[in-house]
């Protein structure tokens, strides 16, 4: 499908973004500013939008839809290897057998 461009698309999103950042930071902190602390607000706000992430993981809401999505299937036949009994490679080591 279409999944492997959500990578590249990130990838471009993040830079517009970042870009934006940089561009409002220069544009409303003078050249001494900007030197002297202006730098680190960058690293700032990515390191809260990593306790974020710390804080909040998206896994879980994946895990918890998973659990709930495993709770409506139904159980698998009695015989695991069922699906297996009859399919070609069986038949094809038996021709040789």
């Amino acid at each position: 499908m279409y999944f492997g461009s959500f990578q590249m698309t990130s990838q471009a999103v993040v830079l517009v973004l970042s870009s934006a950042f940089g561009y409002f930071l220069t544009s409303n902190l003078d050249r001494a500013s900007l030197e002297s602390w202006g730098w680190r607000v960058p690293f700032l706000v990515g390191a809260l939008g990593r306790a974020g992430w710390v804080l909040y993981p998206p896994q879980s809401r994946c895990i918890a839809r998973i659990r709930a999505v495993a709770r409506t299937v139904r159980p698998r036949a009695a015989r695991p290897f069922a699906a297996f009994s009859g399919n070609a490679a069986t038949r094809r080591c038996a021709r040789w057998a």
